[in-house]
């Protein structure tokens, strides 16, 4: 019995060409790894170079990324220090209207003592004082 390519057919009978030999799926990926694992001077020029390039993006980032600390460093440092200051600043308003709001407070107690109020404006007695600066209900 003859092989079918072997024999000469006419034009109905398909086309059967030698069978292409190809390397099962598992052993592809193991070229691959041998590859990688050869050393750089023995690799392909394109392998070399774009291991190359990767380098070269890896320093890139890296370098990047130490200048962006480098930069956020002194604003974080700045911006403590500039929250500390404002703070002392809120603090500092708060108690001089407060103690401005108590001035008020002592002289109002005091005008009470004018002749044109007080019934006896010629004598003033402990009762008359307040024993401490007694805070309006908004405060």
């Amino acid at each position: 019995m003859m092989h079918r390519s072997a024999r000469v057919g006419c034009a109905c009978d398909p086309v059967v060409s030698e069978p292409v030999v190809k390397q099962p799926l598992a052993k592809q990926p193991l070229a691959k790894q041998q590859l990688a694992k050869q050393p750089l001077a023995k690799q392909p020029l394109a392998k070399q170079q774009h291991a190359k390039q990767q380098g070269l993006a890896l320093l890139a980032v890296l370098f990047a990324l130490t200048l962006l600390m480098l930069l956020a460093l002194p604003f974080a440092i700045s911006m403590s220090v500039g929250a500390d200051a404002a703070m002392r600043d809120v603090e500092q308003t708060s108690t001089e209207q407060t103690s401005a709001s108590v001035r008020e407070l002592l002289l109002a107690d005091v005008a009470l003592s004018h002749a044109s109020v007080d019934p006896d404006p010629d004598f003033d007695g402990l009762d008359e004082w307040p024993r401490g600066v007694e805070l309006p209900a908004a405060f």
